[in-house]
């Protein structure tokens, strides 16, 4: 399995929200042939920055299939470390 991306949400404060009521959206976009987007868009500052990378060595993107269950390894934030081998 390829991680193909990642987004995530920023609140200017702890209260419970919805999603649509961020301040902050950013949206990392990975391809298997070494491309990365990266989208941050500012609600509060209606701004939006996209920036393109190209030749990123993304092996550490790749997971081995879960048992049913053990769910782990895929929902890891510290993606620093290789997937845990079942």
């Amino acid at each position: 399995m390829f991680l193909k991306s990642i987004i995530r949400w920023q609140y200017g404060d702890d209260s419970a929200r919805l999603i649509n009521e961020s301040e902050l959206i950013e949206e990392i976009t990975y391809k298997v042939d070494g491309t990365v987007r990266r989208e941050i868009t500012d609600e509060k500052a209606h701004e939006r920055t996209v920036t393109d990378y190209r030749d990123v060595n993304l092996d550490i993107n790749w997971e081995p299939v879960p048992e049913f269950g053990d769910w782990g390894s895929i929902t890891r934030f510290d993606r620093d470390k290789p997937a845990r081998q079942a």
